[in-house]
């Protein structure tokens, strides 16, 4: 299976290397933009290659490493001398589209219902901590407290954003800076926090707002991160996350408690703590649009 921007750069025949190895992943390089391949375990995402390699495959070990040669074909991608991945009739994968009736209410519920599911578990991690109602980040936890004030920011400027017509106070975008390349990990807990808004906004079915943000988070993720990052937050720009993140977000959206529960344990898979991360980002968008929604009631929202 191949996430929809991974399809798009296989589409065409290129050259590449391998850029990074993990146990269960590697990213290549091709084209001037990176695929991320796995085994056959891994979940749908945008710019995934699931093959099917034994879920007991360590490509750690395995003999990849950076720079190995990479060959895409019209048919297969050849990566070094070991392995070769066909490509025809290969499945094609793509979030589903949330509905455009949103009603508050049932965001507001399943707002509540994942609020109250995370506050039993012991394995949120991370800037998903502040999903959490009531929590304040502990002395030690320097990411939490470095993000705390930007995070806050960010709810300002979504919420000049979401209003009609907009203010001035969405030209300060300095929130986006202090986050961007924020916390360990392949993918920062700052930057994924960034792209769960951008997703948020595609879902609320405010992509303009993500494309204002856009050009200042890809500054700042090419100087603060890393490209794999970056490749991610490329996809989120365009409304694009990990299989379970839209799983998530559609249960949420639709006030769907038994979904949400369904939901949350492939959240807590994603990285280390980038799934949590990712729905920080996404519930601070949601909380912001009912709050708004609530202010200001027009005729596309249906109030309850």
């Amino acid at each position: 299976m191949l996430g929809s921007i991974a399809a798009e750069i296989l589409n065409r025949p290129g050259s590449g290397h391998v850029e990074a190895v993990f146990e269960t992943t590697f990213y290549v390089a091709v084209n001037s933009q990176l695929i991320c391949v796995g085994r056959i375990d891994m979940k749908p995402g945008p710019v995934n290659c699931i093959t099917r390699t034994s879920n007991t495959m360590d490509w750690r070990i395995s003999g990849l490493k950076h720079g190995v040669a990479v060959t895409i074909g019209s048919k297969t991608i050849t990566v070094g001398d070991k392995f070769q991945f066909p490509l025809n009739r290969t499945r094609i994968w793509h979030p589903k589209t949330p509905a455009r009736n949103l009603e508050a209410g049932k965001i507001g519920k399943g707002i509540a219902a994942l609020q109250r599911a995370l506050t039993s578990r012991d394995d949120i991690d991370g800037l998903g901590c502040f999903l959490i109602p009531k929590y304040r980040p502990k002395p030690n936890d320097y990411v939490c407290r470095a993000a705390e004030k930007p995070m806050g920011d960010a709810g300002k400027w979504l919420r000049a954003g979401l209003r009609p017509h907009g203010t001035d106070a969405m030209k300060d975008l300095a929130w986006v800076e202090k986050l961007s390349g924020l916390g360990p990990g392949l993918t920062p807990s700052g930057d994924d926090f960034l792209g769960g808004i951008m997703i948020a906004l595609h879902a609320l079915g405010n992509a303009s707002l993500s494309q204002q943000l856009w050009p200042t988070i890809n500054r700042y993720t090419e100087e603060y991160s890393n490209p794999i990052s970056l490749t991610h937050l490329s996809a989120a720009s365009n409304g694009l996350g990990a299989a379970a993140i839209h799983e998530m977000l559609t249960a949420v959206l639709n006030g769907d408690v038994a979904a949400i529960d369904t939901a949350i344990c492939d959240v807590a898979a994603i990285g280390h703590s980038s799934g949590w991360d990712i729905m920080a980002g996404v519930l601070t968008t949601l909380e912001v649009w009912l709050a708004v929604a609530a202010a200001k009631p027009t005729p596309d929202l249906i109030l309850t």
